[in-house]
């Protein structure tokens, strides 16, 4: 039998509408990561009885097999995230050629749902990309790897960690460019 969450007390309404339902073949490995972003995000702590998490302080009760987010996605609304997302991020890059020392072989092209990015002078290429049948953007960096992004409470989260996309990218761009002027939160359009 598979990992239930129990949730009891208040949290805001909008965190309350799971992307899936209980049933789904997801629902008991991604239980414990949807119990790993709550506990970071509200700085909760987690107490297991009986196969049963308890998030404290209490909140409503709700069994969440895989995220959480503001609302289930239709399609359109997803395709229209991941395009603003993906289109600010690669705005946001092409604007370094103005402010930052760049290779000449930095390159930004952006076709089809997939933003790749060719840093140049030996750091690599990351790409983005949207998964429409799964509602994520994938990422592949060469810093960190493979990573999966939902679209959770207004931003795009990877499960494992509770990382933000954005975030991930301010700290790998910081290192590899040796600057802490790099935010890409000042352009976020989703």
């Amino acid at each position: 039998m598979g990992t239930r969450i129990l949730l009891i007390g208040r949290l805001p309404s909008t965190l309350l509408r799971p992307l899936c339902t209980k049933g789904t073949a997801s629902h008991s490995s991604s239980s414990r990561y949807s119990a790993v972003i709550l506990q970071r995000s509200f700085g909760l702590q987690l107490e297991q009885r009986h196969s049963v998490h308890y998030l404290f302080p209490p909140m409503p009760a709700l069994n969440c097999p895989r995220m959480l987010c503001s609302k289930a996605l239709t399609e359109l609304e997803f395709d229209d995230l991941a395009e603003n997302t993906l289109t600010s991020i690669g705005d946001y890059l092409d604007g370094f050629t103005e402010w930052l020392p760049v290779d000449a072989d930095f390159d930004i092209s952006y076709a089809m749902g997939v933003l790749t990015i060719k840093l140049g002078g030996g750091r690599g290429t990351y790409v983005i990309n949207k998964q429409s049948p799964n509602k994520q953007l994938w990422l592949s960096s060469p810093v960190s790897g493979p990573k999966r992004y939902d679209y959770i409470h207004g931003q795009w989260v990877y499960g494992h960690d509770g990382v933000a996309l954005h975030d991930l990218l301010n700290e790998e761009f910081r290192k590899l460019f040796e600057t802490d002027r790099i935010d890409f939160n000042q352009n976020r359009d989703d």
